[in-house]
């Protein structure tokens, strides 16, 4: 090219096939496709399969669970309390359910109705539960609260959550509350294990 003469920009079919050519290499080619083309079938196959076998044992544990939960309360109520029952199978040796002496917390704002309902047995069955959890994990706030922690320190520092919690050997002490007590007391969902024969 002459010094001097300006570079002047195509135009019609010049200026097309540039644009493309300039578009064609900026655009984001897309994911490297391998071929492992039976591994990949017996994998598709395989998670669709777990899929569906989740669904389909979370339908049929669920049903097991409304039968064998009221036989929990009954035996209860009859002072025959178990934790554990075995359900035995038509073609299989069946499976243990395992109640848990466990509880979700009650939020601190039930606190009140349950004390009214309950009285002077409140603290029979329930005690107040503080979560203590760190607002700010910094390296700089481990080193404060490591080298001295004071109040106006931990205010700053904590966040403090209050709950109600379940005393121990609740899952036998829950019968003897009133359906409305009951109602704000939610236990933890049983466990199943396969039976041997």
């Amino acid at each position: 090219m002459a010094k001097g003469k300006k570079r002047t920009k195509p135009t019609g079919l010049s200026a097309f096939l540039a644009d493309n050519a300039s578009q064609k290499k900026t655009k984001k080619k897309g994911n490297p496709e391998l071929c492992f083309r039976q591994e990949a079938d017996q994998v598709f196959h395989a998670k669709l399969a777990l899929e569906e076998a989740k669904a389909n044992f979370q339908t049929v544990e669920r049903n097991l669970l409304e039968l064998v939960s009221p036989e929990y309360e009954a035996h209860a109520e009859r002072d025959e309390f178990s934790k554990t029952f075995e359900v035995a199978g038509q073609d299989t040796p069946g499976v243990q359910v395992s109640f848990k002496d466990a509880f979700h917390t009650v939020p601190l704002d039930k606190e009140q109705l349950l004390k009214k309902k309950l009285g002077e047995k409140y603290n029979y069955f329930f005690y107040q539960k503080r979560n203590i959890c760190l607002a700010d994990t910094s390296d700089a706030t481990i080193r404060v609260l490591l080298a001295k922690l004071g109040e106006e320190d931990f205010k700053k520092f904590f966040k403090i959550e209050m709950c109600v919690a379940t005393r121990q050997d609740m899952d036998r002490k829950q019968f003897e509350l009133s359906a409305e007590v009951r109602l704000v007391v939610q236990q933890y969902k049983p466990s199943l294990k396969l039976r041997k024969k």
